[in-house]
């Protein structure tokens, strides 16, 4: 290809492509141009959570027969998080246990209640991992029939991370039943 096709660099030039056969390999010649600011590579990316930013991997103090003040802060943060990742929904009630946390929400006349424990294993919590689901070390996700309805639906668990999801596709199960029995 042409370097300069009606006094025009190639695009092949900007980015310092060059067409090659087998027998012959150009030389990179650098185009001359008039100086231009250079874009940024990247959107610039989100910022993270602080809730995620500081708690991943953390271990939080464990007092023993009380909770700890790590772990209160642990807890808040935790509603904190909950509030943000789901702004339509009202957080009916909050309670902070020993070492575990529970709220119910609502929104439109559905009602989700979620449960999250720390494992605990001597002086302090095991690491907090955000991305594990299941019974043991995940968050419970259910349905309920009103903000004091402590058996609920069917147990669901899922990660940290998916909550927001978790949450969303509950009230999507509870609204389809509804309009099934309103039929």
């Amino acid at each position: 290809m042409e370097k300069q096709m009606n006094g025009q660099i190639s695009l092949l030039d900007i980015f310092g492509l060059y067409e090659a056969s087998e027998d012959v390999v150009k030389e990179k010649v650098v185009p001359v141009m008039p100086a231009v600011k250079a874009a940024k590579k990247h959107p610039k990316k989100p910022k993270q959570d602080k809730f995620l930013a500081k708690y991943e991997g953390y271990q939080v103090e464990d007092w023993g027969t009380e909770a700890s003040k790590d772990f209160k802060a642990f807890a808040r943060a935790f509603k904190g998080y909950i509030t943000r990742i789901l702004p339509a929904w009202k957080a009916e009630w909050f309670n902070s246990g020993h070492y575990d946390i529970s709220m119910s929400l609502s929104r439109n006349g559905v009602y989700v209640y979620l449960s999250y424990s720390l494992t605990r294993n001597g002086e302090y919590c095991a690491p907090i991992d955000f991305t594990k689901s299941g019974c043991m070390e995940g968050v419970l996700v259910r349905s309920q029939k009103g903000a004091k309805d402590y058996t609920g639906g069917q147990n669901h668990f899922c990660s940290i991370l998916d909550i927001a999801y978790e949450v969303e596709n509950i009230a999507r199960e509870v609204k389809g039943a509804s309009s099934l029995l309103a039929a």
